[in-house]
């Protein structure tokens, strides 16, 4: 039978998260800790990682020449 509960690290593997955020991230869910992370809440998170501050490719000049129609 599978634990209930899982701990910060299953949590932080399962999102694709560091240990230390699963607190803040499960609390804005709605979900708080109990001795552990309740699995079922855990593993019905539909959790997607925000993008992080990278370049922005809609910026990115077009490599095609102007007026060289073909």
């Amino acid at each position: 039978m599978t634990d209930p509960l899982m701990s910060r690290e299953e949590v932080a593997a399962l999102l694709g998260i560091k240990p230390n955020s699963v607190r803040d991230v499960l609390r804005r869910r709605g979900i708080t800790e109990q001795r552990g992370y309740p699995r079922e809440a855990v593993e019905a998170l539909d959790y997607v990682k925000r993008a992080g501050q990278g370049r922005r490719t809609d910026l990115s000049p077009t490599t095609e020449e102007p007026g060289t129609d073909e």
